[in-house]
C-alpha cells in the first residue's frame, strides 16, 4: 500500500453512522450460487476447513480452523478461524471459484459475516482478506485496517481505479470505524456495466440485523463522492474474468513477528438473484 492510500485508511473517525431497517433480501428466501457456513465439522481436517469440499485451500493450510460459533455472536452453528501463522507470512487463502463471470449489465451479490481479531496496529496495519480473483488477479477487494487494540476501518478497493492516476480517487470506499471483537454481517452488489465499467453497492449490519452502514457512509479516497453518487468504477481484468472467483482468510502480513488471531469468517453467500439478508435467508441455510 503506497502512503497516501495509508493516510486515507487511517484518517481521523468521521462517526456519522446512519442507522435504518434492516434489509437486503426482501421478504422471500433467495436462492443462492454458492453458500458456506462450514457446517461440515469443526476442527483442522481438510473436510472441516472446505465445509465439505466447497472451498479449495490454495495457501496457509495451518492458518485454519473451524470452531463453535458459541460466545462469537455468530448466526451459525461453526465459524473459521483464521490465524496468521509466522511460518506462512499469514498468508492463507481459501477459493470458491467457477462462479462465472456476470453478463455485462447484471448483478453479483455477496455477504459475509465477520469478526475483526488484529490485536493493533502491526507494522502491516492494512489487508485484503476477502476479494475476488481469477488466476492470482483482483477486481474488488475487502480491507481491513486496524486502528489501535479496540477499533478498525472496512473499506472496499476498486483495483482497475487504485492503480490508475485519473481514478486514483475512487479506489478505495471507506466506511466508518468498527470495534474489534465485534461480529459484523457485510453485503456488496457488484453490478456490471458493459466493458470495464461497474458499480459497487455496500451495507454492514451488526450482529442484531441493524443497519449501520449504507452507500452514503462509503467515502472516497478525497471524501468528494460516496458510493450513494453510484460512482462508475473499473475493473482490473478489462472484461471481468476476475470476478469469477472469491477468496477469503487473509493475504499475508508484511514483517509477521509472531502468531495471532486475525479474524472469524462464516456464513457466506453469494446470489445472482437478490441481496442475501440475514442468515437463514438463503436456500439452503436452514
Amino acid at each position: 500500500m503506497n502512503p497516501a492510500q495509508r493516510v486515507v485508511a487511517l484518517r481521523r473517525p468521521r462517526f456519522k453512522r446512519t442507522t435504518v431497517a434492516q434489509g437486503g433480501g426482501g421478504g422471500a428466501q433467495v436462492t443462492p450460487i454458492f453458500f458456506s457456513d462450514f457446517r461440515a465439522a469443526t476442527g483442522t481436517t481438510d473436510t472441516a476447513k472446505t465445509d465439505g469440499a466447497k472451498w479449495a485451500i490454495t495457501a496457509g493450510t495451518n492458518g485454519f480452523e473451524v470452531v463453535s460459533t458459541s460466545g462469537l455472536d455468530f448466526p451459525s452453528t461453526n465459524v473459521l478461524a483464521v490465524t496468521c501463522r509466522l511460518g506462512t507470512s499469514g498468508f492463507h487463502r481459501l477459493v470458491k471459484d467457477s462462479l462465472g463471470v456476470p453478463a455485462e449489465n447484471t448483478s453479483r451479490w455477496f455477504r459475509l459475516y465477520m469478526r475483526f481479531m488484529q490485536p493493533g496496529p502491526l507494522t502491516d496495519a492494512d489487508n485484503h482478506p476477502i476479494e475476488s480473483g481469477a488466476t492470482g488477479g483482483e477486481d474488488w477487494t475487502i480491507n481491513t485496517t486496524a486502528i489501535d487494540t479496540d477499533t478498525w476501518r472496512p473499506s472496499h478497493r476498486s483495483i482497475g481505479d487504485a492503480n490508475e492516476a485519473p481514478t486514483f480517487n475512487n479506489g478505495r470506499w471507506s466506511a466508518d470505524i468498527l470495534n474489534v471483537n465485534q461480529t459484523y454481517r457485510f453485503e456488496w452488489q457488484v453490478a456490471r456495466l458493459t466493458g470495464d465499467e461497474w458499480n459497487l453497492h455496500a451495507k454492514i449490519f451488526n450482529s442484531a440485523g441493524t443497519q449501520i452502514a449504507q452507500d452514503a457512509d462509503y467515502d472516497n479516497v478525497n471524501s468528494s463522492l460516496t458510493l450513494a453518487n453510484t460512482p462508475t468504477l473499473h475493473l482490473a481484468s478489462g472484461d471481468g474474468s476476475n470476478l469469477d472467483e472469491m477468496l477469503i482468510g487473509n493475504n499475508g502480513i508484511a514483517n509477521l513477528a509472531e502468531d495471532f488471531l486475525f479474524a472469524y469468517q462464516g456464513c457466506v453467500a453469494i446470489s445472482d438473484n437478490d441481496w442475501c439478508g440475514a442468515y437463514g435467508n438463503v436456500v439452503g441455510e436452514s
